[in-house]
């Protein structure tokens, strides 16, 4: 959380740590964003809702309960 707070500057000097030594072109791609255009929000984990509904079987005869992961970037 605190490096969210530290600003653009802070998180793309992170970033460009972590990926030093990832394939062309991430670190040039980072190498040429600025940092006033770079922030962050703290991420929240939370445990897995119990399974809801109803059960049928897959082709294998399995049992299979269905289960929404929501993921996005909305901004």
């Amino acid at each position: 959380m605190a490096l969210c707070g530290a600003g653009g500057a802070a998180l793309l000097a992170e970033a460009t740590r972590r990926t030093a030594a990832w394939h062309t072109p991430v670190p040039q791609m980072l190498a040429a964003t600025a940092a006033a255009s770079v922030w962050g929000t703290p991420l929240y984990d939370r445990a897995a809702l119990p399974v809801r509904g109803r059960q049928r079987e897959v082709a294998s005869g399995a049992p299979f309960f269905s289960r929404v992961t929501l993921l996005g970037d909305a901004g």
